[in-house]
């Protein structure tokens, strides 16, 4: 269904088995959805983005229908800035497809429904709404990947949460800024390590900002995007959390978000075998235009088989392999 149609229409069809995406952005003129769209088996895009001014459409009176659970296609829903919006229906944790869900800028939303059942939710946006807390239930999300929780009333995160933090092109940022900025960055990074260890969620820790200084602490090092290197035999042992990786850009244009992510393909040989493992960096999806030389580092503690696998051969010599 074309946006030109839909912008001079007052009320969607009904006959709308076959829609596959179904984005209203734009469409001033229309007061009204029929009950079929909650029906439709195919349906995996919804875009609600401020539709404020919908007549006769429950979820921006306050609550979203509970049908929505039948859309069992869904992959992606979008109720950016729908501010009369106070709740989300239990049925929504029958979405077993569902990837992504925007609910930025939803001011007067204040609790989340049960979320145990999205085994896919992979991306969740709570910035701007009124939520005072995470649900306990959201730690057991194993694909949630980006949780935005800016510009709420939220006063304390859980350790077991992951951080992205965003300082790209902050050319402002002195010496002693950046500094402190990365002290800070390694503390909450072996919080969520230490956190990983005892079976909390899967944390990560990205954060980006100007610059080209490599840190003292790298254990390892190279130019250009690939790095081969051993780790002595009792390397890996108990006290080992994970790895941290740093990259520094230089750019000869600019590189836009759409670009990444950043990946580093990591390879491990013993004499008890190969293993492989991606480590990924997903730090341009902040949407932003890095302009300058930048570092990016990482923690991602993910790939636990992976992890566990070199401390099972911790007695061995291992040798790696980074690629970027």
């Amino acid at each position: 269904m074309s946006p030109q149609i839909m912008e001079s229409s007052e009320v969607l069809p009904s006959s709308n088995n076959g829609i596959v995406m179904l984005d209203l952005r734009g469409c001033k003129m229309l007061n009204s959805l029929p009950n079929s769209t909650w029906e439709l088996k195919r349906l995996e895009i919804l875009n609600l983005h401020g539709r404020s001014y919908l007549e006769k459409l429950p979820p921006l009176y306050e609550k979203l229908p509970s049908s929505i659970g039948c859309l069992s296609s869904l992959v992606s829903l979008n109720l950016q800035r729908c501010k009369k919006l106070k709740s989300l229906p239990n049925s929504i944790c029958e979405l077993k497809c569902f990837k992504t869900l925007h609910l930025r800028g939803c001011s007067n939303l204040e609790k989340l429904p049960p979320l145990y059942g999205l085994c896919s939710l992979r991306d969740l946006y709570l910035d701007g709404t009124a939520l005072v807390k995470i649900p306990l239930d959201i730690f057991s999300l194993s694909s949630l990947r980006v949780l935005f929780l800016n510009d709420t009333p939220i006063e304390e995160l859980s350790s077991s949460i992951g951080y992205e933090l965003n300082f790209c092109n902050g050319v402002n940022l002195d010496q002693n800024a950046r500094g402190t900025i990365m002290a800070d960055a390694m503390q909450r990074i072996k919080e969520l390590a230490i956190a990983r260890s005892y079976g909390a969620f899967y944390p990560r820790f990205l954060i980006g900002l100007p610059g080209s200084k490599i840190p003292e602490w790298l254990s390892c090092e190279g130019p250009g995007h690939l790095i081969e290197t051993s780790f002595p035999p009792g390397c890996f042992n108990n006290m080992f959390l994970g790895f941290v990786f740093y990259a520094i850009l230089e750019l000869k244009a600019p590189v836009f978000h759409e670009d990444g992510p950043l990946r580093c393909q990591s390879s491990f040989k013993n004499n008890n075998g190969y293993r492989e493992a991606n480590f990924t960096s997903e730090y341009f999806f902040l949407e932003n235009t890095i302009e300058s030389d930048h570092v990016i580092f990482w923690y991602d503690g993910h790939d636990i088989s992976s992890l566990d696998w070199l401390k099972q051969n911790c007695d061995m010599e291992n040798k790696a392999v980074f690629h970027l």
